[in-house]
Formats: C-alpha cells, sequence, structure tokens
C-alpha cells in the first residue's frame, strides 16, 4: 500500500509539473524600480502599469514575477539575461538595439519641477542655459534634453534625491516624469509640497514599453504574447478598469 502511494505522488508530481500552468516556459521573470504610481512594491498590485503588464502575461497564459532594483543595474541585468524583460523604459535607438521593445503599454508627460519661489519659464531648451538641472542615473528623457551640453546637468541616484536637492535649493530644476514627482511629494517628501511646483509646459510626453531580452531564448515570443495580451486586455475593458482603479 505505501509503494502505491508513493507512485501515486510520483505520478501526481510528474503530471503538475509537467503541465503548462507549472512550465518555466510559461513563467515570465520582470524587474523594474521603485516609481510610483507607474511601479511600486509597496503599492497595491505594484502600481497601475505593474498591474497592466501582469494582466497581460496572464492573459497570454503565463504567471509572471516582477523583482524591484535600481534602474541603471535594472538595465544592465536585463541586458545579460538575468531577467525576461525590464519596464517602465522610454523609447531610445540605443535600447531598440539592446532590447526588444514591445508595443507602447501606457504614456509619460516628462517636464520639470521647480521651486513656486523661482519665476522660471522657457520656451525652447536653450532658455534654460542658466540653470543647473537635476536628472536620475541611467534615465532616458528626450533625445535633444540627453544631447544638450550647453546647461549644467546634475546626476542623482534616484528622483527623490533630486527633489531634496531643489527643495534645498542645490539645483534649479528637476527633470522627472509629472505624475512620479507628485507621488513622491505626497508620500516620502510631503514637505516639499509647500515650495515645489510642476511647470505645466511639458518637455517631451514618452511612450513606456517593456523591453525584452535578446539573450533569453524566446523572447520573441514572449514579446509577440505580450503584445496579444495587451490588445485583449483593452478590448474588454480590464485595462480602463485597472487605470480607474488607481485613480486615472
Amino acid at each position: 500500500m505505501k509503494k502505491i502511494i508513493q507512485c501515486l505522488i510520483v505520478t501526481i508530481s510528474f503530471i503538475l509539473f509537467s503541465s503548462p500552468c507549472f512550465s518555466g516556459e510559461n513563467t515570465i521573470s520582470l524587474v523594474t524600480l521603485n516609481w510610483g504610481p507607474y511601479a511600486d512594491e509597496n503599492l497595491e498590485n505594484y502600481g497601475f502599469t505593474s498591474e497592466i503588464i501582469s494582466k497581460a502575461f496572464e492573459r497570454a497564459g503565463y504567471r509572471v514575477s516582477i523583482a524591484f532594483k535600481p534602474w541603471k543595474r535594472a538595465l544592465i541585468e536585463t541586458e545579460d539575461g538575468k531577467y525576461d524583460a525590464v519596464y517602465c523604459a522610454y523609447y531610445t535607438d540605443e535600447r531598440a538595439k539592446i532590447y526588444g521593445l514591445s508595443e507602447p503599454y501606457a504614456e509619460s508627460i516628462l517636464g520639470f519641477f521647480k521651486r513656486k519661489d523661482r519665476d522660471i519659464r522657457f520656451a525652447t531648451l536653450q532658455d534654460l542655459k542658466p540653470y543647473k538641472i537635476g536628472v536620475t542615473l541611467g534615465y532616458a528623457n528626450s533625445d535633444e534634453f540627453d544631447k544638450a551640453d550647453y546647461f549644467k546637468k546634475e546626476t542623482s541616484p534616484a528622483d527623490e534625491v533630486s527633489i531634496k536637492k531643489l527643495e534645498a535649493g542645490r539645483i534649479d530644476l528637476a527633470t522627472m516624469d509629472k505624475y512620479v514627482g507628485f507621488h513622491i511629494l505626497n508620500t516620502t517628501f510631503k514637505q516639499g509640497k509647500e515650495v515645489i511646483e510642476f511647470m505645466e509646459k511639458p518637455l517631451v510626453v514618452n511612450n513606456l514599453y517593456v523591453c525584452f531580452s535578446r539573450a533569453v531564448n524566446g523572447w520573441e515570443k514572449k514579446r509577440a504574447d505580450f503584445n496579444s495580451g495587451l490588445v485583449q486586455i483593452k478590448k474588454d475593458g480590464t485595462y480602463d478598469k485597472i487605470l480607474k482603479k488607481h485613480g486615472f
């Protein structure tokens, strides 16, 4: 009887772990940064874009795991094949060569935060020559801004650090996503709300992409499956329900 039970356990285990639901081929490992409200390990379902991406993969038959790391490290480790894909990425020509980019799944309004007591305005980037501008390590902004060398850029390891420098007057402007900046001011740096504001003329509106590692076998299929799942959740209303649930 004992041998029969052991045989049954082995057989059931084989069936379970050989099935698509438990196959390594149907899992997807993702990495991103804490970039609330888009993605954050402390938010419900890791933020609204994390939920969109997870639902799209699930609709395509994948189980999803998400890790959070500093942005530069997330990009490098995905390029090396440690993760299937990294998300919350803007498009750049360099990234398009390194990774396989998905269809866009959301937008990011990128611009400048400043102190309310500073009268700073601009029509073109040339108007910002006199100012010291905070940028975040590893971030792409706009092609024109990233190539511009006629004003001083001060790099910080995270957006939160740029906000603190701005509040302290160590920089004149901080380049940042509009909603990310407000999320920081509403959560981790509330004292800055009284003195910091977003300049309503945006620098650029960027699409957000999932960047698939070309070092991982079968990345083309995973990308195609994600794109298909994204279409499905947009068609059936799941996408809009996620946005509404998260206040967008």
